[in-house]
């Protein structure tokens, strides 16, 4: 069964910038520990049903779902 993971911070190389592709996720562990995940690492994850993000902003909170675009083929 897939471990439920908040995820409350993400780096990107200009993080202003909605367009740019995250470079990697993270957040609080129940210990108050920090983790940090690679997107490669977070998406296996997903994929292999280790992990379910999710995060919460505007007063909701949401799961992460893998997201592709035609501009993806580019990469």
């Amino acid at each position: 069964m897939a471990q439920d993971v908040r995820i409350t911070c993400i780096n990107k190389s200009d993080r202003l910038n909605p367009r740019e592709r995250i470079q990697s996720i993270g957040g609080t562990n129940s210990d108050n520990t920090k983790w940090k995940l690679s997107l490669a690492a977070a998406i296996e994850g997903i994929e292999s049903g280790r992990w379910r993000f999710w995060v919460h902003a505007g007063g909701q909170s949401v799961w992460v779902v893998i997201a592709t675009s035609s501009m993806d083929k580019n990469i």
